[in-house]
């Protein structure tokens, strides 16, 4: 997934799905709509091998996708449709340096079992701030671990961290 985002930006202008206009190909004017993140995964279809990889095997609440779009060859597919096929929550303003130039807690993506200070995390919106304590649930997925996916493309696997940037410095993430 972190490859198929940073091919994407390396395409755009170094910009994110969400900051494309749909009709270069991003998601820019869904950003502002209370959808879930599935649509700004849709647009990585030309990026992603497959839509199973949104999904996480020991997640039992989704349901993994077969197809990005309906075959006339394959109709028994599992179309790519909704939040329901997704296993990651999406954070739609990573911060790729914080304000002294160096390495910031950039979070693109990760597993949706996520806890802001110590409180789990709904389906929808939530806003990130620097200074938070971000986790996973210890009940959910992993038992307490979970994956985040920096800006950067690289993967922290752990169970909390506290967010370095200044707390000026906000996320929006969007949990299927």
């Amino acid at each position: 997934m972190g490859l198929s985002f940073r091919i994407f930006a390396a395409d755009h202008g170094d910009k994110w799905p969400w900051q494309v206009p749909e009709n270069e190909g991003g998601s820019l004017e869904l950003a502002s709509k209370q959808e879930g993140p599935w649509r700004h995964f849709l647009t990585l279809s030309n990026e992603l091998n497959h839509p199973r990889l949104l999904w996480c095997p020991m997640d039992p609440e989704k349901r993994p996708a077969t197809a990005f779009g309906a075959s006339a060859t394959n109709r028994e597919a599992t179309v790519f449709s909704g939040n329901g096929n997704i296993s990651y929550f999406l954070a739609l303003t990573p911060t790729n340096r914080n304000q002294s130039g160096e390495q910031a807690d950039d979070i693109l993506a990760g597993d949706r079992n996520v806890t802001l200070d110590g409180q789990p995390v709904s389906a929808g919106e939530a806003i990130l701030r620097g200074g938070h304590l971000i986790g996973f649930q210890a009940n959910t997925l992993h038992r307490g671990l979970g994956q985040l996916l920096k800006a950067d493309g690289t993967v922290w696997q752990q169970r909390t961290r506290l967010l370095n940037p200044p707390a000026s410095v906000t996320n929006r993430l969007l949990v299927p």
